[in-house]
């Protein structure tokens, strides 16, 4: 099973991992998936510049803009693993922080990975929380925020290259595993990787 992209993650989930991420004042800061912009709220509440990739086209953000304080500007519609939106150049542009909670259990097809302009992926697989990792990975500058599914910690095949080459490349300071049952109407477990 997947959860989708528009599912409703819990607000205190996502303080959490905003608190994690430190002082986001002035930074930029990359939020994937984050369909519902509760992401990019908490970040520009803490005075950072969220830059929002969805698949999704919604009023959402507006809304949040017009109903309260929050400024959410730097939104674009466009799938992050089949076409990646933020550029510097020719190669994907490279963000302060990454908070993002994205999609557990997708599955991508495998030309997605053979397609791959940028050389973001190491493991051929069409799991989709390996390859959002990478991506994620070739987009963040400093320290990303990410929600994982329990499979990422203990899989073998494309789960454990990506946990070796993390491990190996000293880029691993926390995993936070989450209590069960947190998420609404799914028992998918997941932790938190910084």
């Amino acid at each position: 099973s997947c959860l989708s992209y528009e599912f409703p993650m819990p607000i205190e989930v996502i303080k959490v991992m905003s608190a994690l991420a430190g002082n986001l004042k002035g930074k930029t800061v990359y939020c994937p998936y984050d369909s519902l912009y509760l992401i990019a709220r908490q970040v520009s509440e803490q005075n950072g510049i969220p830059f929002v990739e969805t698949p999704y086209v919604s009023p959402i953000p507006w809304l949040i803009s017009i109903l309260t304080d929050v400024n959410i500007h730097t939104i674009v519609s466009s799938d992050p693993l089949q076409r990646p939106a933020f550029f510097e150049g020719d190669n994907p542009k490279k963000f302060d922080f990454t908070i993002a909670f994205p999609p557990l259990g997708q599955k991508i097809d495998i030309e997605v990975v053979d397609k791959d302009l940028f050389n973001r992926f190491k493991e051929r697989t069409s799991s989709g929380s390996v390859l959002t990792l990478r991506h994620i990975i070739a987009q963040t500058e400093g320290k990303a925020i990410v929600a994982i599914p329990g499979n990422i910690l203990f899989s073998r095949g494309a789960e454990h290259s990506l946990r070796e080459d993390l491990l190996h490349n000293e880029m691993i300071e926390a995993v936070i595993s989450m209590p069960p049952a947190l998420l609404p109407l799914t028992s998918i477990p997941f932790s938190i990787l910084i």
